[in-house]
């Protein structure tokens, strides 16, 4: 095998300068190739049954490879010579008959190959499809498990946005992220109900700030308005009063002008005069009090 293989570039540089005969390369390759074949078919003998059967399958197809050029080749003379000698012609229906039979065999050895492959894929789909079904199913569950609670958590805090309080959030029993996620909402509603609860506290203080003082405007004004009007009527009374005084004053100052006219020269003692008459007696207190 290797003096042949040692002599390829030799025989292949004569047959480029064409001093290597045709019937002489043709017995040179045919013999390598055979050689090389033999080498093949000592692989084919292993204990690998798989293994085995593949390499026959592949030996024979070589060899039909080989029969099929060497078909060639035959013929390719013939066709030059313009015919076929009966020794030609036998080796060349040889040739035709062991490349049929090669490729019979092969053929017979790579169908149960093939069918082998064939159920290996089937059983290879068969899995991966089942396998993709299961993916598909766990994928599903897991989409309804993840995806059904984020959209109830997106629904309670659209609604907490909104300030709906009295909501109950979901998923806070669950032990997963997802239930982190509504506690940290039902933190946050007590948070926004605390807050809320404290305004409605400022504004109900505000309101009664409001009330009160509005009633103790009404009051300062309902009090402005009593004093005003006291001191109005004070003021009139007062008026009423000197008015009366200097009425007073005048009728005393007149009654006592006619006192001086009737007794122009009157007894006096010490105290009132004894000898007056009653009007002239109340003429001379009210002369004393003013």
């Amino acid at each position: 095998m290797r003096e042949a293989l040692a002599g390829l570039t030799e025989s292949r540089r004569k047959i480029s300068t064409l001093t290597l005969k045709p019937q002489e390369s043709f017995a040179y390759f045919t013999q390598t190739i055979r050689l090389t074949l033999d080498q093949v078919y000592g692989l084919g003998k292993a204990d690998h049954g798989d293994l085995a059967a593949e390499i026959q399958a592949y030996l024979a197809f070589i060899e039909g490879k080989e029969w099929a050029g060497q078909e060639r080749a035959t013929g390719s003379g013939g066709f030059a010579a313009g015919r076929f000698d009966p020794p030609l012609l036998q080796r060349l229906v040889g040739l035709a008959h062991s490349q049929n039979a090669a490729f019979v065999t092969f053929k017979a050895r790579t169908d149960a190959l093939q069918a082998e492959a064939i159920a290996a894929l089937k059983s290879m789909l068969l899995r991966t499809s089942a396998a993709i079904v299961i993916v598909l199913l766990v994928d599903t569950l897991i989409a309804r498990r993840i995806s059904s609670p984020i959209v109830g958590m997106t629904e309670a805090m659209t609604r907490l946005r909104k300030g709906d309080l009295s909501l109950a959030i979901p998923y806070a029993d669950r032990r997963d992220e997802i239930g982190h996620m509504a506690r940290a909402l039902a933190i946050f509603q007590e948070s926004m109900q605390t807050n809320a609860r404290h305004q409605a506290e400022q504004a109900a203080t505000a309101d009664q700030r409001e009330q009160q003082r509005q009633r103790l405007e009404t009051l300062s004004a309902t009090f402005s308005d009593g004093v005003d009007s006291l001191i109005a009527a004070v003021e009139d009374l007062n008026t009423a009063m000197i008015d009366a005084a200097n009425a007073m004053v005048v009728g005393a100052h007149e009654t006592k002008q006619r006192l001086f006219d009737e007794n122009p020269r009157p007894r006096r003692r010490s105290g009132m005069p004894s000898r007056l008459n009653p009007d002239r007696r109340r003429g001379f207190r009210l002369q004393c009090c003013l």
